[in-house]
């Protein structure tokens, strides 16, 4: 399952495939571009198990136990789910 999230201006988009790759691509531009040079970038929605706003669930977890993330629209929540 590809995970796919667009940034607020809708000029970049980042995706997680299942192999837990990380890609970052500038619509603008029509190339991908380095994740840590998109670090401070605000983005609509965020359901990637990976990148900058989901560092935090991976403290004691390895990439197969979050199967799942929904941040809410105003940034302040994020929702995992895992196999239990």
């Amino acid at each position: 399952m590809l995970h796919l999230d667009w940034s607020e201006e809708s000029d970049l988009v980042v995706a997680n495939s299942q192999a837990y790759e990380l890609k970052f691509v500038d619509l603008n531009a029509k190339k991908d571009v380095s994740a840590s040079s998109k670090k401070d970038t605000k983005y609509r929605t965020w359901t990637c198990k990976l990148g900058w706003p989901v560092q935090g669930i991976w403290s004691s977890a390895d990439f197969s136990d979050v199967n799942s993330v929904c941040r809410s629209w105003n940034g302040k929540y994020l929702v995992t789910g895992d196999d239990d």
